[in-house]
Formats: structure tokens, C-alpha cells, sequence
């Protein structure tokens, strides 16, 4: 009885799983063997990050990210209707939220809030400037 579930098992018995292994270019893993690595690229320097942009996302906080989706939620609210009416690009609408964003941004300097509340208040006090800046580059973006 244990011999006929031995043979079941055996490739002799399942003759599609042994020419797997025959036909294919690759061999079965070998754990002791190392695999190939692939050439790393070389750490960037301190410059190179700041001029790509990626020292400055590694250096935010919490507080700059939620202020920066509050931002761009509200920009794009302001767009929506321009958008609706299909008088604006997708390429158009991505150019301006990045734009007003980092104007706004880039203006506050090192004063952005970084609470919920503190956001709130200045997007309260702040929305009318922020329509104008959205609706200053619909109109320089809609042009071209």
C-alpha cells in the first residue's frame, strides 16, 4: 500500500511536471547558491537630493504634507467648475494646483501651520487671496 503512493508521487506518474523542469532555461533554486545582484545605484550627494527634490520631502513633516492636501483640495475646488464646463486641460489643471500650491508654500517660508486647527484658521482667513491666485493662472494658463 505505502509503495503505490510512493509511485503516485513519483514524476514517473505525473509526466508533465518532470518536462517543466527539462524545458525550462532555468535551473531550480538552489539556496546554498548566491543569486546575481543587480549593480546599485551610487548614494546621491547632498546637492544632487536638494536639486531633484528629494531632500526637501525626506525633511517635511507631518504637518507640511497635511497642510499641502489641504491646499490642493481646496485649489481644486476652485477649479471644479472650470474643469465641468471642459474649458480647461488635464495638463492645465495639474500645472496650475502645482503652482498655487508652491506659491503659497514658498511664500509662508518657515510659518506654515502645522495643526489641524491652525490650518483651518488659516484657510478661513486666507481664501479669498487663494482664489485669486488659482483664478490669476486660469486665466494666464487658459490663454496659451
Amino acid at each position: 500500500m505505502l509503495e503505490s503512493t510512493a509511485r503516485q508521487r513519483s514524476p514517473a506518474c505525473h509526466p508533465g511536471s518532470h518536462r517543466t523542469l527539462q524545458s525550462s532555461s532555468r535551473l531550480p533554486h538552489r539556496p546554498w547558491e548566491k543569486k546575481p545582484r543587480r549593480p546599485r545605484n551610487p548614494p546621491k550627494m547632498a546637492a544632487e537630493k536638494e536639486k531633484d527634490g528629494e531632500g526637501k520631502k525626506a525633511k517635511e513633516g507631518k504637518g507640511v504634507r497635511v497642510f499641502k492636501c489641504t491646499l490642493v483640495e481646496f485649489v481644486k475646488e476652485v477649479l471644479r467648475p472650470t474643469w465641468k464646463e471642459g474649458q480647461m486641460s488635464k495638463e492645465a489643471h495639474k500645472t496650475i494646483v502645482k503652482k498655487a500650491v508652491d506659491k503659497v508654500v514658498s511664500t509662508l517660508d518657515g510659518n506654515i501651520p502645522h495643526t489641524k486647527e491652525r490650518i483651518d484658521l488659516y484657510m478661513s482667513y486666507s481664501k479669498e487671496k487663494l482664489t485669486k491666485l488659482v483664478q490669476a493662472y486660469v486665466e494666464k494658463y487658459m490663454k496659451t
